[in-house]
């Protein structure tokens, strides 16, 4: 996969682990069917047309958008609003690009700082709640961002750039008034004819959830449908506890996920044409949810979760 190898010693524990469960040689790459994303191409533009013609407005499905669509249909748009700890996380992905991106390698606090100055300069978003924030909440941010970044390095072994690295970058697929869109926090490597070769990997803290699954899945079909050939792994990497996800792709995988996009597809469409009502899916995202006060089923179900100790064990 690059110089730096797994046994080498300059490498920790954990980088070594991380180098050594996402390398292959290309003997070990899988070969995909030259038409497999054409195939899936052709499926998606089938079964969405019909669907495209019951929509109200043009669709953009991104991650977020699909979790939403898929998960209980009663919970009404949140008011975004940015506050220390989401800024935390954009601020220590921004930190994480600019470590793998510089030429030198500047101390943690120092990429941080650079990170930080970069939003402020941009004077919307991010960067404009960063300059009207007080000296002790831009603190708290550049605090937190700095740990995510010393667990990434920590935990990763140095980015060489033979592994093309590319960080944030937009993928996207078209299938007339539908868009399915994403950004994979950090894409290794590329395909080498019908050979798989690339990985897409998600940052993340906390515990593994399905979601996070879905969304590298979902970015999976997005590139295939856009290079042609499947990437070869998905990679969820919780800085915090230094543990990796990983899944091989499959052409199984992306049908599946042709599925789910369909199936969302659909219901935000019977949704806009005022086909049906929406429907209540309780779970433990509803402790977050502005009517669930108004939501029996809701308040009923974390109840329940309350009595079993099962909502305990997610805080």
């Amino acid at each position: 996969m690059s110089a730096w190898r797994h046994d080498d010693d300059r490498l920790n524990p954990t980088q070594r682990a991380t180098l050594e469960r996402l390398g292959a040689g290309r003997s070990e790459r899988p070969r995909f069917a030259p038409e497999v994303a054409a195939t899936l191409r052709e499926e998606l533009r089938e079964r969405l047309a019909p669907i495209a013609t019951r929509l109200r407005d043009d669709l953009y499905l991104n991650k977020y958008r699909l979790d939403r669509s898929l998960g209980c249909e009663a919970r009404p748009e949140d008011n975004f609003e940015w506050t220390a700890p989401k800024a935390r996380g954009l601020v220590g992905h921004k930190a994480i690009e600019l470590s793998v991106m510089r030429r030198d390698a500047p101390d943690p606090l120092v990429l941080v700082d650079d990170a930080i100055g970069a939003l402020v300069t941009e004077a919307r978003g991010l960067g404009e709640w960063l300059g009207q924030q007080s000296e002790s909440t831009v603190a708290r941010v550049r605090a937190e961002a700095n740990a995510h970044l010393v667990s990434f390095l920590e935990t990763w072994p140095p980015i060489e750039r033979s592994w093309v690295p590319v960080l944030e970058g937009t993928i996207v697929a078209d299938f007339d008034r539908v868009r399915l869109s994403g950004r994979p926090d950090l894409t290794l490597g590329r395909a080498e004819g019908s050979i798989a070769g690339k990985v897409i990997v998600d940052f993340k803290t906390g515990r593994v959830h399905d979601v996070h699954v879905a969304d590298l899945r979902f970015y999976a079909l997005i590139d295939t449908l856009r290079v042609g050939t499947p990437p070869r792994l998905l990679v969820t990497s919780y800085l915090d506890s230094g543990t990796l996800w990983v899944e091989s792709v499959t052409e199984d995988l992306l049908a599946a996920t042709v599925d789910r996009v369909v199936d969302a597809a659909g219901r935000i469409a019977t949704l806009q044409a005022g086909e049906r009502d929406p429907l209540k899916r309780p779970s433990l995202a509803c402790r977050w949810c502005s009517i669930l006060e108004q939501c029996e089923e809701g308040s009923a179900f974390l109840r329940a979760a309350r009595d079993e100790g099962s909502l305990d064990d997610e805080l």
